[in-house]
This record gives C-alpha cells, sequence and structure tokens, in this order.
C-alpha cells in the first residue's frame, strides 16, 4: 500500500480526509498536530527549551511506521517555499516500494477562516480563530502549489469537494497512479 502525505493550510481539510481515509482503508494516520502536542507536554515547566523538537520527533515517529511497513497518512500544512525541503525529507522516508501519493488540499480563505471556529477544532492545539488564519496568510505562502519534479501531486479544492469525494478522488489516485487536477 503506498503511503500518503497530505498538506494544505489550516482548515483545509487534512485530518477530517486522513481519518476517513486511515479508516476506511486501513492506514496508521499521525497528524502533524501529535508531534506539536509531544513537544508541548515534552516541554511543560521547564524553564529551557530546545528548539527545533517537532521534525525530529515527525521523522521519526514515520521512520518506524516504513521500517514496520505500516501503510501512513501524514497531514502537515505546507508553505511554499519553506517548506520543499522538509516535504522532500517526508517523501525520501515513506517511500516505500513505490513513491507516496502527496495531496494538497485547497479551499478559500473564507472557508478557512470559517472552519477554524468549527467545535470540533476547540481543545486541540490546531488554529481556532480567523484572526490566527489572516496572520497565517499574511506570513507565510499555503496558497502556492507544492511541485515537484519527481512526483505527481494531486490537487483537491475542498472548498468544491465533500470529504467523500475528496476520499474517492485519492484512493483512486492510488488505484491508477495518476490524477488530473481537481
Amino acid at each position: 500500500m503506498r503511503n500518503i502525505i497530505i498538506i494544505g493550510p489550516p482548515a483545509s481539510g487534512k485530518l477530517t480526509i486522513a481519518k476517513v481515509l486511515a479508516k476506511e482503508k486501513g492506514y496508521f494516520l499521525f497528524d502533524n498536530h501529535r508531534s506539536i502536542d509531544a513537544v508541548s507536554i515534552i516541554n511543560a515547566n521547564q524553564d529551557v527549551k530546545p528548539a527545533g523538537l517537532c521534525d525530529p520527533i515527525r521523522k521519526c515517529v514515520l521512520q518506524a511506521a516504513v521500517s514496520s511497513n505500516t501503510p501512513t497518512i501524514f497531514t502537515m500544512v505546507y508553505g511554499y517555499p519553506i517548506d520543499d525541503e522538509i516535504m522532500r525529507e517526508y517523501t525520501d522516508i515513506l517511500t516505500s516500494d513505490d513513491l507516496p501519493v502527496i495531496v494538497q488540499l485547497h479551499c478559500t480563505r473564507e472557508d478557512s477562516r470559517k472552519r477554524s471556529q468549527d467545535e470540533s477544532r476547540s481543545g486541540t492545539t490546531k488554529i481556532r480563530s480567523a484572526d490566527k488564519i489572516d496572520r497565517l496568510y499574511a506570513q507565510y505562502d499555503v496558497e502556492s502549489d507544492y511541485v515537484s519534479s519527481a512526483l505527481d501531486v494531486l490537487h483537491l479544492n475542498t472548498s468544491e469537494l465533500s470529504v467523500h469525494e475528496s476520499v474517492k478522488a485519492i484512493v483512486e489516485r492510488i488505484r491508477q497512479g495518476t490524477v488530473e487536477k481537481t
């Protein structure tokens, strides 16, 4: 089974789609917030805090999943171009017999703003306010396409597609090997 990396702006539906896909197809789901939560726990009540813990934690978990032949879905916010190198590293880690499927979600900024305030996000480390969404969009380019010379990237607009339509497109991408931009 091919591993999957789902990227996109905050509140674009990464975790929602990944949960359905993981349950339907029997994948291990490693959401980027799990590493953020782990760092929060590690740093709790500490006066001195090491920087840069999220990526090593992510890499360790992803390497363990691949080593144990566990089909994996990994989600993360992608910002162009600052995340291009780390995307190459995650792709290298998640390459087993086949290259991973890269899925980039897109949605309107207004949908991201609305979704950020959804009740399902409370009690999490996810962005939960429209103002924070606006600041993130102003600080990072989360709307540009991820481009890879070695990989096809499936682009899905979650402002137009339902969760189940998105999952169906990803499953079809895995089955066929290529899918047009949707």
